[in-house]
């Protein structure tokens, strides 16, 4: 047996290279029975005992498999696992050019709708995928913050509240009643404000343009953020901005140049992207577009 930060148990562990890396990144809300992570590997293979929480998989890299007795489920970036408490095998797989990356979302039983049972939750099926995104979403927007010393803004009812709504909206349960319900109106908010933000990130946006679309004034805007999420909406227009950017960057079939797809993505000052983007990435964006087409 070995000690697991994440689950129940971990009864066998082992890289899929001599040189693996495994790197995890969390933080619980007692009070609310959650813990949320992201995961990075190189590639592994576990076996795990979880006894006591459901367990939602989003992979935004690589691709994961999961043989439960008899069954084999898989996810890859399309799509998302919804595992209830028992003893599995895992294999996650790195990307040909990243390692695999994933949020683990560690939740109570009581959360699913009765009737619930093991398995994937796909796009493909009609699922609340809607609202599956917006978690994904969420949970980027406090991982970056989470890099830029806010570790403590999200260890609240606020963000638990945020979070167990949408796995409980993705997840059809309408009964469940909300553990912080003097927050719901501040989750509605931020919800609008960044659907807004997904759909119109690529032009000039103003901060007033965004209250707005969620019906507050600014400075109620920035107040909800940062109880929800700790964070602000600039880091959250930001943030959609880079992401478009990168994905554009290592699509093999791009045929724009680093400006072309900065401008095109809402940026207005090449140097400062090029800065934030290598900040965040770890790369400068032409060598992020040149390795995309080999």
């Amino acid at each position: 047996m070995t000690r697991s930060y994440l689950f129940s148990e971990t009864t066998a562990f082992s890289f899929a290279t001599e040189k693996g890396v495994l790197q995890t990144h969390s933080f619980s809300v007692e009070d609310a029975g959650l813990s949320i992570s992201r995961v990075t590997s190189t590639g592994h293979d576990i076996a795990l005992t979880e006894s006591k929480r459901v367990t939602l998989i989003l992979p935004f890299v690589g691709e994961i498999k999961v043989g439960i007795g008899g069954m084999g489920l898989s996810a890859n970036p399309s799509g998302a696992l919804l595992i209830l408490p028992n003893h599995r095998k895992t294999r996650v797989i790195a990307d040909a050019r990243m390692p695999y990356q994933a949020y683990v979302v560690m939740l109570p039983v009581g959360l699913l709708p009765s009737g619930a049972d093991t398995g994937i939750i796909d796009r493909n099926l009609a699922l609340r995928s809607e609202s599956l995104d917006k978690l994904h979403v969420h949970l980027r927007l406090i991982f970056s913050s989470v890099e830029y010393g806010k570790r403590h803004k999200f260890c609240g009812p606020a963000n638990a509240e945020y979070v167990l709504s949408l796995f409980e909206d993705a997840t059809g349960r309408t009964d469940h009643p909300k553990r912080f319900p003097a927050l719901r109106g501040g989750a509605r908010v931020q919800a609008r404000a960044e659907d807004f933000i997904r759909a119109n990130f690529s032009r000039p946006l103003t901060m007033a343009e965004i209250a707005e679309s969620a019906g507050i004034s600014v400075r109620r805007l920035q107040l909800v953020f940062r109880s929800i999420s700790g964070s602000t909406p600039y880091h959250a227009l930001n943030l959609a901005r880079m992401e478009a950017a990168r994905m554009h960057l290592l699509d093999p079939n791009e045929g724009r140049s680093v400006t072309e797809i900065a401008f095109d993505c809402g940026f207005t000052h090449l140097s400062r992207f090029a800065a934030a983007y290598r900040e965040r990435y770890g790369q400068h964006p032409s060598s992020t577009l040149r390795a995309s087409k080999h």
